[in-house]
C-alpha cells in the first residue's frame, strides 16, 4: 500500500552502514575540493538540528553530490533526496543503494505518493533536498519552479527553507556530456526562510510558494561574485 512503501523508502538506514556513508561524504567532498575546487557560501545558515528543507537549482548530474559535499557532515547525514524513479530505480541493486543513502523515488506519475515521503522525512525532524526546476537545465539558466515544493510545504507546518545556488556545476558538466570535466564550482546557500511565510495562505499557494522560491535562489547570483 502507499503508507507502507512511503515508511519502507523514509525509514532511517541501519545504523550499521554510518560508517559506509561517512566514507562516501568523505570522498565526494575530496573529489569536489580536488576536481572542481568547490567554494562554498553561506554555510552558518543550515540549522544544526530540526527539519530543514534545500531548495536548489538545477544544471547537472553533478548537483547532489556537489550539495552533499558542501554540507557540514552531520547535515549532510541528516540529508534526504528525492530521486527520478525512470532513470535511478531501474535495479535492485541502485534501489538498495538509493535506500542506503536515503535517496526516495520520486514518480511524476504519482504526485501524492512523492509529497508523502517529503513530508515523511520533514515530519522525523530531518532534511529535504529538493531541486524545484525537476530536471536539468539544458542551458545552465534558472528554469521555472515546479508546484511540487509548493506541496511539500503548504501541508508541513512551520520549516525552515534555505535557498541555494549552484555555479559552474552545468560549465563541469551539462546534460549532453558522459563525464564531467575539471571546473570551479561555488555552492551559496541563503538565509532561511521560514515556510508558513513564504507564501500566505489563499489560492495557488503551491506555486506561489514555487515562485517565492524561485526568486530567493535567483537572488544568490550576484555580479560581484
Amino acid at each position: 500500500s502507499a503508507p507502507e512503501d512511503t515508511a519502507r523508502w523514509t525509514a532511517p538506514p541501519s545504523a550499521a552502514i554510518r560508517p559506509l556513508r561517512v566514507a562516501a561524504w568523505g570522498g565526494v567532498r575530496g573529489i569536489a575540493k580536488a576536481m572542481f575546487r568547490l567554494g562554498v557560501e553561506g554555510e552558518e545558515h543550515l540549522p544544526a538540528s530540526g527539519p530543514f528543507v534545500i531548495a536548489a537549482n538545477h544544471v547537472s548530474d553533478l548537483d547532489p553530490g556537489l550539495v552533499a559535499a558542501a554540507l557540514p557532515l552531520g547535515v549532510a547525514q541528516r540529508a534526504w533526496f528525492g530521486g527520478t524513479t525512470d532513470r535511478l530505480f531501474a535495479t535492485p541493486t541502485s534501489r538498495a543503494l538509493l535506500r542506503a543513502f536515503q535517496v526516495f523515488p520520486v514518480d511524476e506519475r504519482a504526485p501524492a505518493r512523492s509529497v508523502a515521503m517529503a513530508r515523511e522525512v520533514l515530519a522525523r525532524g530531518d532534511g529535504l533536498i529538493w531541486f524545484p526546476e525537476s530536471w536539468r537545465s539544458p542551458d545552465g539558466a534558472l528554469q521555472r519552479f515546479l508546484p511540487g515544493i509548493g506541496l511539500i510545504l503548504d501541508g508541513a507546518g512551520p520549516v525552515p527553507v534555505i535557498p541555494c545556488l549552484i555555479e559552474g556545476a552545468f560549465e563541469a558538466m551539462p546534460r549532453h556530456r558522459r563525464l564531467p570535466r575539471p571546473h570551479p564550482v561555488r555552492v551559496s546557500f541563503g538565509a532561511a526562510l521560514v515556510s508558513d511565510e513564504i507564501a500566505p495562505p489563499g489560492p495557488d499557494r503551491p506555486a506561489r510558494i514555487a515562485a517565492a522560491l524561485h526568486g530567493a535562489v535567483a537572488a544568490l547570483s550576484v555580479s560581484d561574485k
